[in-house]
């Protein structure tokens, strides 16, 4: 459904179950629909939105340059246009870096933070920035199908059929290829390392057994230094996509993490 009026675009959006909200972030050129397995377990005695960040799935693209602070402003002002606050913030990849910037803008709304196979940017230091335009001009001579083919072979090869789900979603965000490059710029300006220290409530790092993306771990070390209290857990038998590679331990992860949170307070009403 779309988000409530309040922004220049209408952000798509599930809602399902009742009871502490979870809001679930996804990756970059996929959409909400990869979180189904979490809305089954959870919506069960919980509230659960998962949204499509702009210019995702049903979530239309705008022609403005994108950055992670808009996504996570998109984000604040759908929780804020259904009454939510004090949600259960979990963002897998670039949904993590739009969810840790919605804690550090917005921290009143988040009550817990889940940061899955997620970094704080590839440009804090010479040497990111470096190996980052390099990467960069690397892809850049690879035609973008392809790389997401090879890619979706990499991410997808753990868990069944995942391969294919992340390549048709991947080429169907291709099509707009000018909607593709302003959501990808975003993640490469992100830089959210010197701000880490801020974010000020319960933390949990997930990372995949098996590193896919070698940043990923490394960074997740680096945020669970930096975060406060943070907790960092490794899932056995499980990638990038850790959340499809083994949805029974990452779900058991996750509802020990909300369960032992602090009693959420009840909802605001809608305006």
């Amino acid at each position: 459904m779309p988000s409530p009026a309040g922004s220049d675009i209408s952000i798509a959006y599930d809602d399902s179950g009742e009871g502490p909200a979870i809001l679930f972030l996804h990756g970059i050129f996929v959409s909400k629909a990869q979180w189904e397995a979490q809305a089954r377990a959870f919506s069960r005695d919980h509230r659960v939105i998962a949204c499509d960040l702009r210019g995702h799935g049903e979530s239309p693209a705008s022609a403005e340059p994108y950055s992670v602070q808009l996504f996570a402003e998109d984000v604040a002002r759908l929780l804020d246009g259904l009454g939510l606050d004090r949600v259960v913030c979990c963002g897998h990849s670039f949904g993590g870096m739009v969810a840790q910037e919605l804690a550090l803008r917005r921290p009143e709304l988040v009550r817990g933070l889940v940061l899955a196979e997620t970094i704080y940017g590839v440009a804090s230091t010479p040497l990111e920035a470096t190996l980052s335009r390099a990467a960069s001009l690397a892809f850049g001579a690879v035609q973008p199908r392809w790389l997401m083919t090879g890619l979706a072979a990499c991410f997808g090869a753990i868990s069944p059929g995942g391969a294919q789900r992340i390549e048709e979603e991947a080429k169907r965000h291709l099509e707009d290829e000018a909607n593709a490059l302003n959501i990808l710029r975003a993640s490469m300006r992100f830089d959210s390392r010197w701000r880490l220290h801020e974010i000020d409530c319960p933390t949990l790092l997930v990372v995949g057994q098996i590193p896919h993306v070698p940043l990923v771990m490394a960074q997740s070390w680096e945020m669970f230094w930096r975060i406060k209290g943070a907790r960092l857990t490794v899932v056995p038998f499980a990638g990038h996509m850790v959340h499809w590679d083994n949805p029974a331990w990452f779900n058991r992860l996750l509802g020990d993490f909300v369960d032992r949170l602090p009693q959420a307070e009840a909802p605001r009403s809608s305006p």
